[in-house]
């Protein structure tokens, strides 16, 4: 039996309800690149100028020998470059991007509780259903076991999901 979120993704009315909400630099910073990438809040809070590459469109996050390079959309990759152009960090803690998140939302008028993971999920529902292998989005949340991807494909794609049952 698939697992249900408490909270689920947004749809994609929601998605773009929130990222319309979105009324300063500061708050386009944190809403879309969740949405764009599926990045934790943690890794989103510490990330550093240097974990950015202009030329390749990535961000690198994780720990030392197990970076994943997240590809940055053309809607942050402006956003992130004029930012770490005059800044080292991303200048927000965790708990800060919560309150953006929190602030942006409530403007928004979605329904339930947005929080950074549900931004997560809606990252990981949207690029299972655009046809991103299993293995590539596994790679890209920094999932362990591909059941732990299992969850997004299920949602996506219903009875033409994969058998998760083993992990390959």
């Amino acid at each position: 039996m698939a697992y249900v979120h408490r909270n689920p993704p947004l749809t994609d009315g929601e998605a773009a309800k929130l990222a319309a909400a979105c009324r300063s630099l500061r708050e386009k910073r944190v809403i879309w690149t969740l949405l764009d990438t599926g990045l934790p809040v943690n890794e989103l809070a510490s990330l550093r100028k240097q974990q950015m590459n202009v030329q390749s469109r990535c961000l690198y996050v994780g720990a030392v020998g197990e970076l994943r390079a997240i590809p940055m959309t053309p809607r942050i990759a402006p956003l992130l470059d004029n930012w770490f152009s005059k800044n080292e960090s991303f200048g927000l803690s965790a708990r800060s991007v919560q309150r953006v998140i929190r602030d942006v939302a409530s403007r928004s008028g979605i329904e339930g509780r947005v929080t950074a993971e549900r931004l997560r999920r809606t990252f990981g529902f949207v690029t299972a259903r655009s046809g991103m292998s299993p293995f590539e989005l596994q790679r890209l949340l920094g999932h362990k076991h591909l059941a732990s991807t299992a969850a997004y494909y299920e949602r996506a794609l219903g009875d033409a999901a994969p058998d998760w049952s083993e992990d390959i």
